[in-house]
């Protein structure tokens, strides 16, 4: 995921939040290789709206981000950061399949991120980004 960028849209076409307010004025740019869990964490419980290629677009809440074991050997090219993982709660009929998704929060604008669907399916879907 090193390679992929999240950007917010610029202010005559940037999209509405959720909540219907508008995104941070300036246009920030979001390596996927630079945030860390303590990025995510503040944001717990909070909706994020993705944009799957395969699927109409759906809300997501944030229900967790936690820190993986750290990699034992370094990756070459690769920024050392300890991994971790975020997991999205959404609806259970969402059509939502592993893939890559855009996905927009007020904080980061736009970030395209893979998701892949986790755990058994009950009243709830459940999807899962890492980051090593």
């Amino acid at each position: 995921m090193a390679g992929l960028i999240g950007s917010t849209w610029p202010s005559n076409l940037r999209p509405t939040t959720l909540a219907e307010e508008p995104i941070a004025s300036e246009i920030r740019v979001f390596r996927l290789d630079a945030l860390t869990c303590q990025d995510f964490s503040p944001l717990v419980g909070e909706s994020f709206l993705a944009k799957p290629e395969s699927a109409p677009p759906l809300s997501l809440t944030l229900i967790e981000a936690k820190l993986l074991r750290p990699q034992l050997v370094p990756v070459p090219g690769l920024a050392a950061r300890t991994p971790f993982s975020v997991v999205f709660r959404g609806p259970v009929d969402s059509r939502l399949e592993q893939g890559l998704s855009r996905v927009q929060h007020c904080r980061f604008g736009i970030l395209d991120l893979f998701l892949a669907p986790i755990g058994p399916q009950t009243d709830v879907a459940h999807f899962e980004a890492i980051f090593s």
